[in-house]
């Protein structure tokens, strides 16, 4: 893989921080056309979760905090590995940086992708889509954790 530009440098490090639901559309839709079982489901939709991005180097990590738990990726950009999703399903992730976006790219049971993309130095737009269910959950930075 070639080294990032100096244009994808900079949006790598403004990805770096912690950030608060404050927006979420059609997110339980999404939820139940990939089979998220009802429980994960309602749990998942009504919770506002942070999101906790570090990167060192070239190692990226998410940390999702939700009210039951804490979902880690750890990954380098390109590289495929094992993920296993908040519903405990094992699939293949890819994450890349396009645009200055970041495209995670899973395949398992089902092809799932999920574009996060800056907006600006303190929101951060997520799409996750799954064939033609689309949702959309923003998120603005923030200082602390919260579930």
């Amino acid at each position: 893989m070639s080294e990032p530009g100096n244009t994808e440098v900079k949006a790598i490090s403004l990805f770096n921080g912690i950030w608060k639901t404050v927006e979420s559309v059609d997110y339980e839709d999404f939820l139940k056309a990939v089979d998220v079982g009802i429980t994960w489901r309602v749990l998942s939709s009504g919770s506002k979760p942070s999101i906790e991005i570090a990167i060192n180097g070239n190692q990226w990590t998410l940390k999702t905090h939700t009210l039951l738990k804490t979902h880690e990726l750890k990954f380098t950009l390109g590289e495929e590995f094992i993920e296993t999703r908040l519903d405990g399903v094992r699939v293949k992730t890819t994450c890349t940086l396009e645009n200055g976006k970041l495209v995670q790219r899973s395949l398992g049971d089902k092809e799932i992708i999920i574009v996060r993309e800056l907006h600006g130095d303190d929101l951060l737009k997520t799409t996750f889509s799954y064939k033609d269910i689309t949702a959309i959950r923003v998120y603005k930075r923030s200082t602390r954790i919260t579930r």
